[in-house]
Formats: structure tokens, C-alpha cells, sequence
């Protein structure tokens, strides 16, 4: 069975490998490696409603995180997108079960 691990680095962009292809932990990733520059974000582009695009392939709209914390005007600290039962569509986990 091949193993795929998926390494996704917040703001890091296509730019900045050159420079941290000299880091010792990231040169030896970088070594061994698949790298994917040519990519379309979605919108807004914030660290969970990306990260769930691509877990399930499809956009906020369809799978529901719109943002990093929950919507609620009446809460001073608002909870965040913590677990997997608030996504709304299937993610590549749940796809992988059912085979």
C-alpha cells in the first residue's frame, strides 16, 4: 500500500523555497518530495477553510468552513472549527473508509 503524507505550511509560498531549501529539516523534505506550485486558493484564505478544501475538493460554500472560528456575534472568544463533525462534505478520510 503507498503512503501519502501531505506536509501544508501556512504562507508559504512558491517564492520562498529557495530559501528554505537550505534548512536542514526542510532540505531533507524537500530532497524526497512532489511539489504542487501551480494551485488556486479559495476564498477567504484562511488556514481552515483551505485546509478542508483540500481534504474534501470542494469550495466553503459546499463544505461549510467559512472561516476559522464559528460565527456567533454574542461570544467574546468565538469556538473554532475544531472537528471534523462540523465539515459538511465528505473529506478523502471518509471516501478511504468506505473502500
Amino acid at each position: 500500500m503507498t503512503k501519502v503524507i501531505v506536509l501544508s505550511v501556512d504562507s508559504l509560498f512558491e517564492k520562498d523555497l529557495e530559501f528554505v531549501k537550505n534548512l536542514p529539516n526542510f532540505k531533507s523534505i524537500l530532497e524526497n518530495c512532489s511539489i504542487v506550485k501551480n494551485i488556486s486558493c479559495v476564498y477567504p484564505t484562511l488556514t481552515y477553510p483551505c485546509h478542508t478544501s483540500m481534504v474534501t475538493g470542494v469550495y466553503p460554500k459546499k463544505h461549510g468552513i467559512y472561516h476559522n472560528e464559528k460565527f456567533d456575534p454574542n461570544k467574546e472568544n468565538k469556538d473554532w472549527y475544531w472537528y471534523s463533525k462540523d465539515i459538511k462534505a465528505k473529506t478523502i478520510i471518509d471516501v478511504a473508509k468506505e473502500k
